[in-house]
């Protein structure tokens, strides 16, 4: 139950904010007319919406996958706008598997991010919600001003520049760390190489207060798959919450104020059912609160206190879900943000969640490290000190220039 609560307690800040759709299935891409060029469609903020979902059900069920009875928080919402940028740039087959990805196909979601941004109830104060992005751009390496625009205008990308990767590395956990209120502090980790060109990054912070807040309870018997533990709970009379019993589970929705966003929570009776079930749970919930803001009754709901942090590579889990092209520095085709040959080294996505008496506090920031293309090798050399040259005729053995460059950029 944990397990659940941990990511339908960021589901609620994105899912229930976002749901436009009322069934989450995948659909097939239109087709591509006869002959003539394929301008891109533009998308709807509904049909933006829907895609986000189902991106956030396929991407949930690989982490659980990948992490078997353990707690869960990510926000795949967060991962999807970051991806946005990189797609921004993409072009060719890379382009074509990230729509895949994201359940697109030549589409401009320029307006409908954008439409999507003005709906959400962003806030600064008490209580927050927070969406920013950025990319970060070596000094001296072309990157085309279509592309920086773009991101820019579109999504309010913060550019910065950066000289060195050390500069980069500090410029961006800072950067993460004020957007997210100091939840996330390390975002970035010091990359394996120098060569690093871009770095695209979104973060995504929450913070409220419950409409009714919770009472402290000294202990909750709860049953994990290890058994029973004792843990820190609350408990309180909710008389504006909504509860829905399905089958084989039920469900709650808690407001906070002064704000559309909710937390939903789900337990099945069955605990398999966090991971065969969780998207029918998900769906039939979402359709259920929509129509029933509020429920009749009273409730009395005793839960347990959590805080919960997670970070992840997730290249392999974009690699299976159809994006491989990225990430090869062989076939990566990033040429509409710049004709340097770039390819995707990291997805790291970071996430944390704290739900105590008073409110819930959330965070996740989503890095995407891009570096230049290199050929595979068995050498890998960087001339980055003095040296020493020679302009020599191989046949005679005659040496004609010799010199040495202590510093590239003195003539």
């Amino acid at each position: 139950m944990r397990q659940a609560l941990a990511i339908l307690a960021v589901a609620a800040v994105i899912i229930a904010s976002l749901a436009a759709a009322a069934v989450m299935i995948r659909s097939g891409h239109p087709p591509t007319p006869p002959g003539g060029v394929v301008y891109a469609e533009e998308l709807s903020e509904p049909e933006l919406v829907w895609r986000v979902n189902n991106f956030t059900i396929e991407l949930y069920g690989r982490l659980l996958s990948s992490h078997p009875g353990e707690n869960i928080v990510a926000s795949p919402f967060n991962v999807y706008v970051a991806l946005t940028l990189l797609y921004e740039g993409a072009a060719g087959e890379t382009r074509e598997e990230i729509e895949d990805v994201m359940n697109i196909r030549n589409a401009d979601l320029c307006n409908a991010y954008k439409e999507l941004l003005s709906k959400l109830p962003l806030s600064s104060g008490e209580p927050s919600l927070a969406i920013a992005n950025s990319v970060w751009l070596r000094e001296g390496y072309v990157f085309r001003d279509e592309y920086v625009g773009r991101v820019s205008s579109c999504y309010s990308a913060d550019v910065h520049y950066f000289r060195t990767v050390d500069e980069l590395v500090d410029s961006v956990n800072s950067w993460v760390s004020e957007k997210t209120n100091g939840m996330i502090k390390k975002a970035m980790g010091r990359p394996d190489t120098d060569e690093v060109a871009a770095v695209l990054v979104s973060v995504i912070y929450f913070r409220a207060r419950w409409v009714e807040r919770f009472d402290e309870q000294a202990i909750i018997s709860f049953h994990t798959p290890e058994g029973v533990v004792n843990a820190p709970g609350m408990s309180g009379l909710k008389t504006r919450a909504s509860y829905f019993k399905g089958d084989g589970y039920v469900a709650v929705m808690l407001p906070y104020e002064n704000t559309s966003v909710s937390m939903i929570i789900i337990m099945p009776d069955d605990r398999e059912a966090l991971t065969s079930r969780y998207a029918e749970m998900i769906s039939e919930s979402l359709r259920y609160f929509r129509k029933h803001p509020v429920y009749d009754g009273k409730i009395y709901l005793t839960m347990p206190k959590f805080e919960i942090r997670l970070s992840e590579n997730l290249n392999q889990y974009l690699e299976d879900m159809g994006m491989p092209s990225a990430f090869d520095p062989d076939k990566a085709d990033f040429s509409r943000m710049t004709p340097m040959g770039v390819w995707v080294d990291d997805v790291i996505h970071t996430a944390a969640i704290r739900v105590a008496e008073n409110g819930t506090e959330a965070s996740a920031a989503t890095v995407i490290v891009m570096t230049l293309g290199l050929p595979a090798a068995d050498v890998y050399l960087t001339i980055n000190k003095p040296f020493i040259y020679l302009l020599w005729d191989r046949d005679t053995g005659t040496i004609l220039f010799v010199g040495q460059v202590t510093n590239p950029v003195v003539g």
